[in-house]
C-alpha cells in the first residue's frame, strides 16, 4: 500500500508514477523489474520514491490492486449492459483498449 505521501500527490504524478511501474513491470518479470527504471520514466528523484512506497513490491501490489479494480469494474459495467449474459458480454470483456 503506498504510503500517505503517495496518496496527497496531484492526480496527475499520481498516474505517472503508476504509469512508469506498469512499463517496467511489462518490461521485466518481478525480480529484474528495476526501481531506477520506474523513477526514471516517472521523473521524480530516488529519495521520493521511497516517500511514496517502502520498495519495489509494495508498488508492484498496489499497481496489481488498482489495475485489477479497475477490470473489475470495467467486467461489471459490461455484463450490466448485457443484461447478465455472460457469454454475449464476452467481446466486450476481451476487447479493452487499456
Amino acid at each position: 500500500m503506498p504510503k500517505p505521501t503517495f496518496l496527497r500527490l496531484p492526480a496527475a504524478k499520481q498516474e505517472r508514477m503508476m504509469a512508469a511501474a506498469k512499463v517496467e513491470f511489462s518490461r521485466a518479470v518481478f525480480a529484474k523489474a528495476s526501481i531506477s527504471n520506474i523513477i526514471e520514466l516517472a521523473g521524480v528523484p530516488r529519495g521520493s520514491f521511497y516517500q511514496y512506497f517502502e520498495d519495489k513490491q509494495d508498488i508492484f501490489f498496489y499497481l496489481l490492486e488498482t489495475d485489477g479494480q479497475r477490470f473489475a469494474d470495467s467486467f461489471k459495467e459490461i455484463i450490466e449492459a448485457h443484461q447478465g449474459d455472460f457469454f454475449c458480454s464476452g467481446h466486450g470483456i476481451f476487447r479493452r483498449d487499456d
